[in-house]
């Protein structure tokens, strides 16, 4: 099976990936209080460049980061001033925590330490603790003996008070400047978004450091010029979206792409659409790039996801508009077959033209989604209040890219869980019986001990013989090719009355979707709460 790329991943690619810390969400107003992990050095006659590096020190990514930064930095060490600052948070008076655990903790310590006491040898012990980051911080010490290092005054200060007291001004800091992750790069006060690699970084600082620019700045090699062709289609209310964002995200990995846009519904459209026309990549947008792009070197970072269509490469895009098909709700025969519409075979079982049942309520989740088992947890409360006045049913997302073989966003137990609460809707129907279970397992989601929730009368063996057999597959397949044809994708997305789509997570959200279609029952005047167990979001497959 061919990778697919949708707009997230490919904002993934052109950024580090990272390690993300608990308070996430929250963004605060910096003070301008920097406060770095190297010891206070006199300031050259001639401004550096800043450049802050927000990192946790156990974090892979962070690490990747350092490891290309630092060398960069010694590189160009009269022209940019590179900061450590470290990420974590302060979960009571004096103590440092950091997602990684106590060892991570220590070795922040170590490293701000260093900074504090030693900072000549501060980027060296980086690199080297890094070299085997599974050992961090246990490496310390031997690093300190390859580096000829005095270790007296910085095991005092990682030991001592002194030490906390720097890394939790560190996190403050980070916190400060709005650090979601690890890593997080700055250049001059402006968060980097360019490749994570040698030469994007290189580029992105260079371009900062301007005239006279640097032997190393000098000597990078140009952009390859590449001319990439996107099609798109007017009538498609989707793709202006994606071409907004994606050749932007695109221009950041190849920065000498120049980009031509054109329309399906125009002639020049139409013929550059003929490399495409009935075959398997026929939908649009359509991003083909000349194969020149192969020259570049962030080609690798996108090579999975390119294939050979003519003399261009195309990149495989999770496009769905097909310009030769027919539109459903536009009152024209798009295909040319004589039927408009609802009246096209090819438009059966779309929502547009599905028939509307009253009181219907599907919602379509992944059975590991915090959002879509909180979804599910919040059905005991609208169930108790419509009773009988919901005709409900739970459908699963994923994907089969072969006969009988599923995959999920969160994974193969995300697949055998999906099989597994399928079948327990399938054999304890009666009374929604099953809902016992699947209010069980959203409760504990991540839990691999799912027997548990196979109580008052729900048989583990039953359900395993079902998940495990064909019958779980059987199911399973229906669900997908159902969710599919609807282009459902969230987790947890809902349809009323077998037409409308919503989003909601809490009772509330749940009960003003579903009445939106069906006012007139009383539990609709029924207060609800609108407190969920998370906030309001969705997982995409």
């Amino acid at each position: 099976m061919k990778n697919v790329l949708s707009v997230l991943a490919l904002v993934a690619l052109v950024a580090f990936a990272g390690c993300h810390n608990k308070r996430a969400d929250q963004v605060k107003t910096p003070d301008g209080a920097a406060v770095a992990a190297q010891a206070d050095v006199v300031q050259p006659a001639v401004r550096k460049l800043s450049v802050d590096l927000h990192v946790m020190s156990q974090c892979p990514y962070g690490v990747q980061a350092e490891n290309i930064l630092i060398p960069i930095a010694e590189e160009l060490r009269d022209n940019i001033d590179l900061k450590i600052h470290f990420v974590g948070d302060e979960v009571e008076a004096g103590v440092p925590e950091s997602l990684h655990g106590e060892t991570e903790v220590k070795a922040d310590l170590l490293q701000i330490c260093t900074g504090k006491h030693q900072p000549e040898f501060m980027f060296g012990m980086i690199i080297c603790m890094n070299q085997n980051p599974d050992e961090i911080p246990a490496n310390f010490d031997s690093c300190a003996v390859e580096l000829k290092m005095p270790v007296e005054t910085v095991r005092a200060c990682a030991d001592g008070p002194e030490g906390k007291i720097l890394l939790l001004e560190s996190f403050k800091y980070s916190d400060e400047k709005g650090v979601k992750g690890s890593p997080t790069i700055f250049i001059d006060g402006t968060e980097y978004e360019g490749l994570p690699t040698v030469l994007g970084l290189l580029r992105g600082l260079c371009e900062k450091i301007g005239d006279p620019a640097p032997e190393t700045c000098a000597s990078l090699p140009p952009p390859v010029s590449i001319q990439l062709t996107v099609i798109t289609d007017s009538r498609c209310p989707d793709c202006a979206k994606f071409v907004e964002v994606a050749p932007a995200q695109i221009r950041k990995m190849f920065p000498g792409v120049e980009t031509v846009v054109l329309d399906y519904m125009t002639d020049e459209g139409k013929e550059a659409y003929k490399v495409l026309a009935k075959t398997p990549f026929r939908f649009l947008p359509a991003f083909l790039f000349e194969k020149k792009v192969q020259e570049d070197p962030a080609f690798a970072q996108i090579a999975a996801y390119m294939m050979e269509v003519g003399e261009q490469l195309l990149l495989n895009f999770d496009a769905s508009f097909d310009p030769e098909a027919e539109i459903c709700d536009n009152g024209t025969d798009d295909d040319g077959n004589g039927k408009a519409d609802c009246k096209d075979d090819s438009c059966k079982g779309t929502l547009f033209c599905a028939v509307e049942k009253p009181k219907k309520l599907e919602v379509f989740v992944m059975s590991q989604c915090p959002y879509g088992a909180e979804a599910i947890l919040s059905m005991r409360e609208v169930l108790e209040a419509f009773g009988r006045d919901i005709d409900f049913s739970i459908r699963f997302l994923a994907s089969e890219p072969f006969a009988g073989q599923f995959q999920s966003l969160h994974g193969p137990a995300e697949v055998a869980e999906d099989m597994r609460q399928l079948c327990a809707m399938k054999y304890y129907a009666k009374g929604r019986k099953y809902l016992d279970y699947l209010y069980c397992r959203a409760a504990d989601f991540q839990s691999e001990e799912w027997e548990k929730c196979a109580t008052g009368g729900i048989r583990a063996e039953v359900i395993r013989k079902c998940a495990e057999g064909d019958m779980g597959r059987k199911l399973l397949s229906a669900d997908v090719a159902y969710g599919e044809k609807l282009r459902i994708n969230g987790s947890p997305t809902w349809i009323v009355n077998n037409r409308e789509v919503f989003n909601g997570v809490s009772p509330a959200d749940i009960q003003k979707g579903f009445c939106k279609k069906n006012g007139t029952l009383k539990a609709c005047e029924t207060p609800l709460s609108d407190k969920a167990g998370v906030p309001a979001g969705a997982c995409g497959n």
